[in-house]
């Protein structure tokens, strides 16, 4: 049996994560003002145009699937290159412009003056085909639009997370992976996660969740998927040797207390509770994970 665990200093309670979800927000792409045709990106590439720090940031943008020039840059540091985030933002402008990455920008929908602070970025069209042609599978592949805000918004939110786990403890990470006991589906023996981080001494699953609609039924179900997922963990799809823990990502402290009600029932599992702001305000809250 184990104690489920709330790791939080956050003391503002009125703060805002800027990964919330924020009623009608919306996302959209930011397109090049002129479509890149392949044989001048045939081209640029003959010319040295994706260097070894350019396809390196793509190899980052698809691992993460979105991520914010802050975040690319702090993954650049963790891997060992000492890039500032003005190199890595002069990295995405040229990018985006032959449609290597792709820009997203959230929005306010009866209002679209009203613009985030900040933009995500994932892999453009001639991204993806450097990535297939050095054998890397691209994560997501168009269809950007179509997904949801609060999807996207998530992915940030957890991006976050595992930049600060992986500051304190070197380990690996994945995110959209399914997991599942592939001869027990029909019994809820299935779960996404956000992400799955190992370390050379636990492995976790991150579920992130929003003040979105219908959030509190759908975390409800989850929790029941993971139960029986970490509960079976030595016969699914990915190889664990111990049993994994769980992390519930929400968007602030209010939030932590909002989800901790659905999980006092899962007693044999080992749940851990952390929010956004605590995460950006003090990354060391998560070396207690």
């Amino acid at each position: 049996m184990f104690e489920n665990n709330y790791f939080n200093t956050q003391e503002n309670t009125t703060a805002k994560s800027p990964f919330s979800v924020y009623a009608e927000e919306n996302h959209k792409l930011i397109l090049p003002e002129k479509r890149t045709s392949l044989d001048e990106i045939d081209f640029l590439l003959d010319k040295g145009y994706i260097g070894e720090n350019e396809k390196l940031l793509l190899i980052i943008t698809n691992n993460m699937c979105f991520a914010t020039s802050r975040q690319l840059t702090q993954m650049f540091n963790l891997a060992g290159f000492n890039i500032d985030q003005a190199k890595t933002q002069s990295m995405l402008k040229k990018l985006k412009t032959k449609s290597f990455i792709k820009q997203v920008e959230f929005y306010n929908q009866s209002n679209e003056s009203m613009k985030s602070s900040f933009r995500a970025y994932t892999l453009g069209q001639h991204g993806v085909g450097i990535l297939y042609a050095s054998q890397i599978k691209p994560k997501l592949q168009g269809y950007i639009n179509a997904m949801s805000t609060s999807t996207i918004k998530k992915t940030l939110a957890v991006n976050q997370l595992i930049i600060a786990m992986l500051e304190y403890h070197s380990g690996s990470f994945e995110t959209h992976s399914v997991v599942l006991n592939k001869d027990r589906t029909e019994d809820g023996f299935i779960i996404r996660p956000n992400a799955i981080v190992k370390n050379e001494n636990e492995a976790y699953f991150v579920d992130c969740i929003r003040r979105d609609d219908g959030w509190k039924e759908e975390f409800a179900d989850r929790l029941s998927r993971y139960n029986k997922v970490i509960n079976d963990y030595d016969s699914l799809n990915y190889k664990f040797s111990k049993k994994p823990k769980l992390i519930v990502l929400a968007e602030d402290s209010k939030h932590c207390d909002e989800a901790k009600e659905f999980t006092y029932s899962y007693y044999d599992i080992e749940i851990s509770y952390i929010d956004d702001i605590s995460i950006y305000n003090n990354p060391q809250t998560v070396k207690f994970l």
